[in-house]
């Protein structure tokens, strides 16, 4: 007996179909997947086809979580393994969501790299070094982050960052002497490496 789609029934999940097979349910399709393998009512289903089917519509799954996990904000590359990897331990699944994500510019640790300084530079609390930390601490590649930092953080920027947190710190040492007050600024700008940058 030859192991035929014998119904093909909408989920309440937009998109998302259970196919059963010779009258028995057998397994859930999504809609992208039913259509390139072309599985309509009639179709022939060997185990080979199936398996094809079942490890597509994970792969499908997993991709679908990970584009509403994207829906909030831009997402590192290593921020979307770490979700995925909530769902399933299998690396290679999550290795062709990542692709396909890269494929469709979804994703790019470069430009997330781009987007942060560019947000980081409005708020005028940190300086380079204090960016390249962080995104260092969000797994984004070196040589990703200081491109990221060249081509956003120009020299300009980097002394009215110095004059916000030089202001900033001399309001915080407000009960110190004038002295002892220019001391701790001079201090904490070297903390944060803007002296040292702007010279």
């Amino acid at each position: 007996m030859s192991n035929k789609v014998t119904k093909i029934a909408a989920q309440k999940r937009k998109g998302r179909f259970n196919v059963f097979i010779n009258d028995q349910y057998a397994f859930p399709i999504s809609e992208e997947i039913m259509l390139k393998y072309r599985i309509f009512q009639g179709t022939e289903i060997d185990d080979e086809l199936k398996s094809k089917l079942l490890l597509e519509d994970d792969i499908s799954k997993l991709y679908d979580k990970a584009i509403n996990y994207l829906s909030y904000k831009l997402r590192t590359e290593y921020e979307i393994k770490s979700f995925l990897k909530k769902y399933t331990e299998n690396d290679s699944q999550i290795q062709s969501v990542i692709n396909k994500l890269l494929d469709q510019q979804l994703i790019g640790d470069q430009n997330y790299a781009n987007s942060f300084v560019r947000t980081e530079l409005k708020k005028h609390d940190k300086g380079p070094n204090d960016i390249f930390n962080k995104l260092r601490l969000s797994h984004i590649d070196e040589d990703k982050i200081q491109l990221a930092i060249e081509n956003n953080y120009q020299t300009a920027d980097i002394i009215d960052n110095g004059i916000t947190q030089a202001q900033k710190a001399f309001k915080h040492y407000k009960n110190d002497g004038y002295t002892l007050r220019l001391q701790k600024v001079k201090q904490h700008l070297i903390k944060k490496k803007v002296i040292q940058l702007v010279n």
